[in-house]
């Protein structure tokens, strides 16, 4: 039994580019999402180099994909005329800068398009999703632009339902010589309750599928109670594979290790916990993410906003910069932002060195609210440091690197995003304190650090680690730094910051 059909108005586009990149030119969608994007832009709290939907609410990212020169984006898009996700589209030339399109899949027969991935064939372009209440969807498109979807089967290829032993949910489809494989994230009750799982699928033409059983024979980096939540399986470097997913519980997780092809099983051996080292799961939620083609893989994220709806203004909701991800000489995965960013640098505002006694609060001759910030310290005769962003006398979000040593053995080195106090704004919810565990230093007692703020977000990168926050400072005044010694005299030997361009 199908639904209701979608209130978006459907479109059938036409087959060449360039007949479909003139109907995008009277498109009322097109021109609808236009005008959202000019509501919002100047607000205080509208990012200018991330990316948000073009009417309202966001959700996960899905199906990156590079197709015929330009790599395409969808998203659980929420529109206000149907108010059940649907997968939003848009395509960009670098994975920074990107163009919106129409919507791409609609439900029907399904009751919500949810989370999934893509594959690029020869000829088209395969999408697998979750069909809520159906099970596990395939669509496929062939056109330039990836406009017209259409669905494999017409419902659910891998359905849900009766008394499965095994869950369907969120699939990652990938191809591989011998035919196609799909994870369906999810979890399976233990005497000590739920663990997560990532469930194996097996299909020669994306109709009939043969269940391959649990990717994992164990997992020694989770404890009970986690679930695996919008998985992505990528091939990286000298045979070793990338496992990221999303656990409601705690957050993102991203693996490395070995998959052996004949048993079908991957066996982790590094894992990241990002970004919240804490039981609550942060601002980071679901991942999406493909291979670079090189080893590496490229990915993003869904981001909780951490403010409630005022009604007034509409966004809800955004996604992560784009980051590439490589492995270390060890195999453990390492993550920084995508090299072109740099490209949205504009003004040079600060390019000098300091020395800040221990406590000695340095502040910066600098303002701003969307910046690139990048520093390398000496850490050599101190504990570790805190900057203070989006400062004022009111609000501030502090930033703070630490290392620990003690009886730990190894030591550990931290870094924590605190927007405690951020903002004034009743709206902002009391975040908890964002917290990384980042490789301790070398002999060097160096630390390099990027910090990205772009309006009500706070990205730091460390040590190949990143930590994601929210912050909505509220005051014209609220865009100072400063810098502070911990534990002993800190060397900055290097900062430059940088104003940021928009995307938009």
């Amino acid at each position: 039994m199908g639904t209701e059909r979608s209130k978006v108005p459907f479109v059938v586009w036409p087959d060449t580019e360039e007949e479909q990149k003139a109907a995008l030119e009277t498109s009322e969608q097109l021109a609808q999402f236009k005008a959202y994007r000019t509501r919002i832009r100047g607000h205080k709290y509208t990012p200018r180099y991330h990316f948000c939907a073009p009417d309202g609410l966001i959700n996960d990212p899905n199906g990156l994909c590079y197709y015929r020169g330009k790599y395409h984006l969808f998203y659980q898009q929420f529109p206000p005329a149907d108010f059940r996700p649907h997968w939003g589209h848009a395509v960009s030339g670098d994975l920074v800068h990107w163009e919106d399109l129409p919507t791409a899949i609609y439900p029907d027969p399904e009751n919500g398009v949810w989370s999934g991935n893509t594959v690029v064939e020869e000829d088209r372009t395969v999408a697998m999703y979750y069909g809520y209440k159906r099970g596990i969807m395939a669509a496929e498109s062939r056109d330039p632009l990836l406009l017209n979807w259409k669905k494999i089967t017409g419902d659910a290829v891998i359905p849900e339902g009766g008394e499965l032993p095994y869950g369907v949910y969120d699939p990652c489809l990938r191809r591989e010589e011998d035919g196609y494989y799909a994870l369906s994230g999810t979890y399976v009750m233990t005497p000590y309750g739920r663990r997560m799982t990532e469930q194996q699928f097996y299909s020669k033409d994306l109709v009939h599928w043969v269940w391959l059983g649990e990717l994992m024979e164990e997992n020694p980096f989770l404890t009970a109670g986690e679930d695996g939540a919008c998985p992505y399986f990528i091939p990286m470097r000298d045979g070793r594979y990338l496992l990221l997913h999303f656990s409601h519980r705690s957050g993102p997780h991203v693996y490395s290790g070995t998959y052996d092809k004949t048993t079908h099983k991957f066996r982790p051996e590094h894992h990241v916990k990002l970004a919240c080292e804490t039981p609550a799961r942060g601002t980071l939620h679901a991942p999406c993410a493909i291979s670079d083609g090189s080893g590496g893989a490229y990915c993003l994220f869904n981001c909780t906003d951490g403010r409630a709806d005022d009604g007034e203004y509409p966004r809800n909701g955004m996604m992560s910069m784009t980051y590439h991800v490589t492995l270390d000489e060890d195999g453990a995965p390492v993550f920084s932002p995508l090299a072109q960013y740099d490209a949205l640098r504009e003004d040079l505002l600060y390019d000098g060195s300091f020395t800040s006694a221990q406590e000695e609060r340095v502040a910066l001759p600098v303002r701003g609210k969307s910046l690139d910030i990048q520093l390398t310290a000496d850490l050599s005769r101190a504990s570790g440091f805190e900057m203070e962003v989006f400062s004022s006398a009111r609000e501030r979000t502090l930033i703070r690197f630490t290392e620990r040593n003690g009886n730990r053995k190894p030591p550990r080195a931290y870094v924590c995003v605190d927007s405690v106090r951020s903002s004034l704004d009743p709206l902002q919810w009391a975040n908890i304190p964002e917290t990384a565990v980042v490789p301790v230093m070398g002999d060097a007692r160096r630390v390099d650090m990027r910090i990205l703020l772009d309006a009500c977000t706070v990205e730091v990168f460390c040590q190949g680690r990143v930590v994601f926050s929210t912050a909505y400072p509220t005051l014209p005044e609220s865009g100072g730094i400063a810098f502070t010694a911990i534990g002993g005299p800190v060397v900055c030997e290097s900062m430059k910051i940088w104003s940021m361009k928009t995307i938009y």
